[in-house]
C-alpha cells in the first residue's frame, strides 16, 4: 500500500468583481498572490483555516486597491462605512458586521462577532448575535480587543478625491432634473426606469469586494468577504458583504464540501441570496459548470431585481469524496478531488489561488469576452 499523502492546505482570495483598468492589472495580481502567500504561510505553520483566511483578508482590505477598509467608496455624507462576514464550514458558525466605522480591518470584528456563535447561548440563555451594525458593532469589537481607529485614517486621498467627482456628477445631474418640464420627466421615467442600471457615475466601477476561501490540514473550510459598499451609499446601509448566505457560504460535509465568497452590487446578491445558492447548487454537482452557469443565468434573468446591469463574482473552493481509483489523491485513507473555480458578469475579475503543493501562487485577471454575458472558469486541485 503507498504511504498516505500529507493533509493538503488550500487559500483563493479574490479582489473584486468589477472593471479593473488595465493600468492596475499587474498592482492587483501582485496584491492577490501576496495575500495568498500570507495565508499559506499561515496554513503551513499550523493555524486555524479562520486564521489564515483572516490573514489573507487583512492584507486585501490594507490596501489602497481594493474597495475595503482604508480607502473604501465614502458615504454620500463622506464617511467610511464597511461590511465583512466570516462562515465557518465544519461549524456552520457565522458572523457579520455592517455599516461599522473606525475598524481598520472589518474582517477581524466578523471574526469576534463569529467567536460568539460558536460558543452559543452564554448566562440566562441570552443567544449571541450573528450580525451587528453602526455603533453597536464598533462597541462590541472594541471590547473583544478589535483595533479601533480615527474615522479620518480611513479615508485615502484617492477615495476623498473619488467622493468629490462623484458628488459633482451627483449635483450635475439634479440640477439637469431640475430643468426638465415637468411632463417630459414623466414620460422619460416610464420610458427609461426599467433600463437605469445600478449606478450611474463615469467612472464607478470600484464594487471590489475582497474575499477569501480557506482549508486547513483537518479539512474545515472558512469563508470571508470584505467591502466598503457603493459610492455615495446612503448612512447606515448594509450590504451583501454582512448578510448570512449574501456574500460567504461554507459548508462541510461527510462526502463534499464547499466554500464560496461573492463580490458584485449588493442590493442584487442580497435578494438572490446568491452565496448560499450557489453553494448549494455546487456542492454535490455532477457537473458544476453547468450548476454555477444556472445559477448565474437565474441571476441575470430573475424579477425581483430592477434595472439591465447585474453584477456579480464569485470565487469556490469544492472538494468531494470518491469512489474511483484513477483519480483524486489519498488523504487519511479517503479518495478526494479539489477544485478551483470562478464566475463573474463583471468586465474583470481578479482572483489567485494556491495549495500546500504549489511553489508559487497563480494569479488570474478573467475578463469577459464581447458579447458575452458571464465567465465560468475552474481549475483541478
Amino acid at each position: 500500500m503507498p504511504p498516505e499523502r500529507s493533509p493538503v492546505s488550500f487559500i483563493c482570495v479574490h479582489a473584486g468583481a468589477g472593471y479593473h483598468h488595465p493600468r492596475t492589472h499587474t498592482a492587483l495580481l501582485t496584491l492577490v498572490s501576496e495575500a495568498c502567500l500570507n495565508g499559506m504561510h499561515n496554513l503551513l505553520s499550523g493555524t486555524t483555516s479562520c486564521s489564515a483566511a483572516t490573514t489573507a483578508t487583512n492584507h486585501l482590505e490594507s490596501s489602497p486597491l481594493t474597495n475595503a477598509g482604508p480607502g473604501s467608496n465614502l458615504t454620500i455624507q463622506g464617511t467610511v462605512e464597511c461590511d465583512a462576514s466570516v462562515m465557518c464550514g465544519r461549524t456552520g458558525a457565522f458572523g457579520g458586521v455592517g455599516a461599522v466605522s473606525g475598524i481598520r480591518n472589518p474582517i477581524c470584528g466578523a471574526v469576534a462577532v463569529m467567536r460568539g456563535d460558536m460558543q452559543g447561548p452564554g448566562l440566562c440563555g441570552l443567544v449571541p448575535p450573528v450580525l451587528l451594525v453602526g455603533e453597536g458593532a464598533k462597541t462590541f469589537c472594541a471590547a473583544q480587543g478589535v483595533e479601533i481607529v480615527q474615522m479620518r485614517s480611513m479615508i485615502t486621498d484617492e477615495s476623498q478625491k473619488r467622493w468629490e467627482r462623484h458628488m459633482r456628477y451627483l449635483r450635475e445631474a439634479e440640477q439637469q432634473e431640475r430643468e426638465r418640464p415637468k411632463k417630459r420627466q414623466r414620460e422619460e421615467h416610464r420610458e427609461k426606469i426599467s433600463e437605469l442600471p445600478e449606478q450611474s457615475f463615469p467612472d464607478t466601477h470600484l464594487n471590489d469586494t475582497v474575499g477569501c476561501v480557506t482549508q486547513d490540514p483537518t479539512g474545515n473550510i472558512t469563508s470571508t468577504v470584505s467591502s466598503g459598499g457603493i459610492s455615495l451609499k446612503h448612512p447606515g446601509r448594509v450590504g451583501e458583504a454582512a448578510i448570512y448566505g449574501a456574500g460567504t457560504w461554507s459548508e462541510c460535509t461527510p462526502t463534499a464540501s464547499i466554500g464560496c465568497s461573492v463580490s458584485g452590487t449588493g442590493e442584487q446578491i442580497i435578494k438572490t441570496l446568491f452565496a448560499r445558492e450557489c453553494a448549494k447548487r455546487c456542492l454535490k454537482s455532477d457537473d458544476v459548470a453547468e450548476s454555477l452557469r444556472t445559477v448565474v443565468r437565474e441571476f441575470l434573468d430573475i424579477e425581483v431585481i430592477k434595472g439591465k446591469e447585474r453584477n456579480v463574482g464569485v470565487i469556490i473552493y469544492r472538494r468531494e469524496v470518491i469512489a474511483d481509483e484513477s483519480v483524486g489523491d489519498d488523504v487519511d485513507g479517503k479518495k478526494y478531488i479539489r477544485e478551483v473555480w470562478w464566475a463573474h458578469t463583471t468586465k474583470s475579475f481578479c482572483v489567485a489561488w494556491m495549495s500546500s503543493a504549489d511553489k508559487k501562487p497563480h494569479a488570474r485577471m478573467s475578463t469577459l469576452a464581447p458579447g458575452h454575458v458571464m465567465v465560468i472558469e475552474g481549475r483541478p486541485i
